[in-house]
């Protein structure tokens, strides 16, 4: 899809999913920096961690391609995201992943799905 094509929201949207691709990678390098004893879980979260970007990655990337099952993974992705924003201890980094993630969401709805233009 022509980035022209596409609002100021969905653009946004698609930085905040690249935001969150970098975020997720950069802790799991931080991890993995920290990591002194290098136990299973430990080795596990930084996977998880990894994996997160990763998948945020291909998110962002689908989304600038405009097919709308994209759109449709990445507010489920993001959904999720938020709803384990809650799962353990709550603290200053979870304030700012509420705040990102609920925003991010907010914007992929509100954002909603355009279609690419075919050429005739």
């Amino acid at each position: 899809m022509d980035h022209k094509k596409r609002t100021a929201v969905q653009k946004i949207a698609i930085g905040g999913l690249m935001l969150e691709a970098a975020g997720w990678a950069g802790l799991a390098l931080a991890y993995l920096i920290r990591m002194s004893e290098g136990t299973m879980t430990d080795i596990m979260l930084m996977a998880l961690m990894a994996g997160n970007g990763i998948a945020f990655g291909l998110l962002a990337w689908g989304m600038i391609r405009g097919k709308k099952p994209w759109w449709i993974l990445s507010i489920i992705w993001v959904g999720i995201n938020l709803a384990l924003t809650f799962t353990d201890q709550f603290g200053a980094a979870d304030w700012a992943a509420l705040g990102v993630n609920g925003g991010l969401l907010t914007l992929l709805i509100v954002g909603g799905y355009k279609p690419r233009n075919k050429p005739d």
